[in-house]
């Protein structure tokens, strides 16, 4: 598990990392702005000490849909996501995941600098969002009815990133990053009964939802793009009961440009 923090964090923070050699001033290239519907499939693991302290892994699905608009040397993405799956597994016992967030970015101008010799456009800014994670054990008590049931939810603010290096008229290389560093959570044990429910103010180190995101996309017309790309993602509650959940991503990407 350490070596997706430390690949989480360098994708976050090389936004910063970049700006110690500075290319000569001029007008930096936004992130590709525009309606952009994105798939993602990939492998997933997750801990919920709650229901057990057994890993379960298997397939995560995603699928998002996100509208960005760019004035001047500042922006904003407004992004929804939803993840589901009934074939998590831990031997022959399956759980239900269920994820979906509703997230809005704001981006500043960094200006331009060199990474690995080639001119970098950076962007900094805050994020604000909502995440819900659910997780249904298929585990049945006497009469046939599942007592287990765990879900979180963070209403969260935060800090995201991103860098765009122009390859070519055609081609871009993207890279993003989001980290959630203060949230309300609400942490929910038994929804059956209505007991176990907690709730709190939790930071970065005490329950977070971050990612990162590094990807080539490639503009099939003026206003039409694909992007290929790899994404990281890592929920972590250590508050209450642990939970930790990492999905590791391909995603495919088809963006129209307004």
């Amino acid at each position: 598990m350490k070596r997706y923090l430390v690949l989480l964090a360098a994708c976050i923070c090389c936004s910063t990392a970049v700006l110690d050699a500075q290319a000569p001033a001029g007008q930096p290239t936004p992130p590709p702005t525009g309606l952009s519907i994105q798939y993602g499939f990939g492998q997933y693991a997750m801990r919920d000490e709650y229901i057990s302290k057994e890993r379960y892994s298997g397939t995560l699905p995603s699928l998002s849909a996100d509208w960005s608009r760019f004035h001047d040397k500042w922006g904003y993405r407004l992004k929804l996501e939803f993840r589901h799956s009934s074939e998590i597994k831990n031997h022959s016992i399956s759980t239900e995941i269920l994820q979906a967030a509703w997230l809005q970015d704001y981006m500043y101008s960094l200006g331009r600098a060199v990474l690995f010799g080639k001119e970098a456009h950076v962007y900094l800014g805050p994020s604000f969002g909502i995440y819900f994670f659910l997780n249904n054990p298929n585990i049945a008590a006497q009469g046939g009815l599942s007592v287990d049931l765990s879900q979180a939810t963070l209403l969260f603010l935060g800090l995201n990133s991103d860098v765009v290096i122009p390859m070519g008229s055609k081609l871009l290389v993207e890279g993003s990053g989001r980290v959630s560093l203060l949230s309300i959570g609400i942490r929910s044990d038994d929804v059956l009964d209505g007991s176990g429910v907690s709730g709190g103010l939790l930071t970065a180190f005490s329950g977070a939802i971050a990612s990162a995101e590094l990807g080539i996309r490639y503009r099939i017309l003026d206003k039409l793009s694909v992007k290929a790309a790899g994404m990281l993602q890592i929920l972590n509650i250590s508050k209450w009961n642990p939970l930790l959940a990492v999905s590791d991503n391909l995603t495919l990407t088809l963006s129209y440009h307004l």
